[in-house]
């Protein structure tokens, strides 16, 4: 999994979530499944932008992708995802 911090340095900050998350993510730590509720944050957040940088440089490079093929992919997304947990359009 990514370091967190790779600079080194943190900083607190507050941030709202879902109620469900939060329970799940307890339950995480509690189950020892997670270091911590804040170190997954971190790492999941920072893996997140790490991916929309990535995305950033890919569409420089190729342009924006075909919107049939992004109906499609979004198609199969929902048919296999969570509800709710569909892409959302860029």
């Amino acid at each position: 999994m990514a370091d967190s911090t790779r600079s080194g340095r943190t900083r607190k900050v507050t941030i709202t979530l879902p109620t469900e998350a939060v329970e799940a993510l307890e339950q995480a730590r509690a189950a020892g499944t997670i270091p911590s509720v804040s170190e997954y944050v971190a790492e999941t957040v920072c893996a997140r932008l790490d991916r929309e940088r990535w995305l950033a440089e890919w569409r420089k490079l190729t342009g924006e992708p075909d919107p049939k093929a992004a109906a499609w992919a979004d198609q199969v997304i929902a048919k296999h995802c969570l509800p709710g947990r569909m892409r959302k359009a860029s």
